[in-house]
C-alpha cells in the first residue's frame, strides 16, 4: 500500500479525534506548511504531476492556520532553532518551491491581506525563464500524449517495449534529471516547443517580482541550482548544487536569513553533506526537507508538510500528519535518522 493511499486511511480516525486535542497531544510549537502554486485555472505543466489549490481554497487554508497558529517570519523560524524565543503558542511559517509566477500574481496578494509572512525557494537556473524544470517537461508531454490518439504516436525511442500511450505516461514521468536530453528528444517527435512555452507563460519568477516580494514580507531562499534529487547525485554535486543556488539568491537579494528548502526530498542526504558545508561561507542558516512533522537531530534542519494532497483543505492534511506523528512518536519513528 503507497503512503499517499495510508495517510487516506488514517485521515478517517484523525477526523473522529479533532484537531485541537491532535495538537494540544503533539506539544509542536512550529508547523511548516509548504505549496508551490495557487491557480484557478489548470497549470498544463503541473496538473500532470500533482493537484494544486485554487484561491479560494487557498485562502481558506490560511484562515484555518490562522485559527490555531501564530504566524511568523523565517527569522524567528531561525530563533526557535537556537532557543533564543520559546514559543507559547503554536506557530506557522508558509513556503513555497519551485518560484513559481502565481506566489507573485496570487498568493503574495492574499498574504499580504492576511498578514502572514512567507518564504519562496528558487531555483536560479528558472528564474527569469532561462530553462525549465525537467518534471514540467514531463508534465507539458503527458498534456500533448492526452490530445493525441493512439495510432498518431511515433515508434518510442528509448525502450522498444513501450508502445501504447499509457506506457509512453509511465516512461516519461519515470524520468530523472540525468535524462533530460531525452525529454528535450521526446519534445521533438510530439512537436512540443519548450522554449515557446516558457516565452509565452512564463511560469517562473524574474528578478524584478523576487525583489518585490522580498518587500512585501516574503524571503527567497534557495532550492538548488537546476532540482536535481539530490539522493541521485553525488555528494560533490549536492554540495555545489546548494552553495551556487545559494550564493546567487545571497547575491541578489540579500536576505537576512540564507534559507536552503531540499529539491523534491532530503531522502538519502548523509551527515556527510552537511559536515562538509559547515566550513562553507555559503552555507545555509536553515535546511527544510518535506518529511511532515519528522524531527532531526540538528536543531536547524526543519521538516515541512505538503499541503497539495488530493485537493484536502488545511484541517484535513493537518489532521492527517498530527495522527501520524502521534502513532509514529508512540513507537520512536518521529526521528530521522541519516547515514554517515
Amino acid at each position: 500500500m503507497g503512503l499517499s493511499w495510508t495517510k487516506h486511511i488514517l485521515s478517517f480516525p484523525a477526523k473522529a479525534i479533532g484537531f485541537q486535542h491532535l495538537l494540544r497531544l503533539s506539544g509542536k510549537k512550529l508547523v511548516l506548511p509548504f505549496y508551490h502554486a495557487v491557480s484557478d485555472n489548470p497549470l498544463s505543466h503541473i496538473t500532470p504531476l500533482y493537484t494544486h489549490k485554487s484561491s479560494a481554497e487557498f485562502e481558506n487554508d490560511i484562515d484555518f492556520l490562522l485559527k490555531y497558529f501564530t504566524p511568523i517570519g523565517i527569522e524567528q523560524v531561525l530563533a526557535i532553532t537556537k532557543d533564543e524565543i520559546k514559543p507559547e503558542k503554536p506557530c506557522f511559517h508558509l513556503t513555497f518551491d519551485d518560484g513559481l509566477r502565481e506566489v507573485h500574481s496570487i498568493i503574495m496578494p492574499i498574504l499580504k491581506k492576511k498578514g502572514v509572512p512567507a518564504t519562496v525557494f528558487v531555483n536560479p537556473s528558472f528564474v527569469g525563464n532561462k530553462a525549465l524544470f525537467f518534471r514540467y517537461k514531463a508534465a507539458l508531454l503527458i498534456q500533448e500524449l492526452m490530445n493525441s490518439r493512439i495510432d498518431e504516436l511515433p515508434d518510442f525511442p528509448f525502450d522498444e517495449k513501450v508502445k501504447t500511450m499509457l506506457d509512453w505516461k509511465k516512461w516519461i514521468l519515470s524520468v530523472k534529471h540525468h535524462q533530460n536530453h531525452q525529454l528535450d528528444e521526446f519534445a521533438v517527435l510530439l512537436g512540443v516547443d519548450f522554449q515557446a512555452f516558457l516565452e509565452k507563460e512564463k511560469p517562473y519568477l524574474d528578478l524584478p517580482e523576487l525583489k518585490e516580494l522580498s518587500l512585501n514580507g516574503m524571503t527567497v531562499g534557495s532550492h538548488s541550482l537546476n532540482h536535481p534529487e539530490y539522493r541521485l547525485i553525488p555528494i560533490e554535486e549536492q554540495i555545489r548544487q546548494t552553495t551556487e543556488s545559494m550564493a546567487w539568491v545571497k547575491e541578489n537579494l540579500q536576505p537576512k536569513i540564507a534559507a536552503f528548502s531540499f529539491p523534491f526530498t532530503d531522502f538519502g542526504v548523509g551527515n556527510r553533506f552537511f559536515e562538509k558545508l559547515k566550513s562553507n561561507p555559503n552555507c545555509p542558516d536553515l535546511f527544510f526537507g518535506t518529511a511532515g512533522l519528522n524531527e532531526e537531530k540538528m536543531p536547524n534542519h526543519l521538516q515541512r508538510i505538503p499541503m497539495e494532497v488530493w485537493k484536502k483543505s488545511a484541517e484535513n492534511v493537518l489532521q492527517t500528519n498530527f495522527f501520524t506523528h502521534f502513532l509514529k512518536k508512540g513507537i520512536g519513528k518521529d526521528l530521522l535518522r541519516r547515514k554517515d
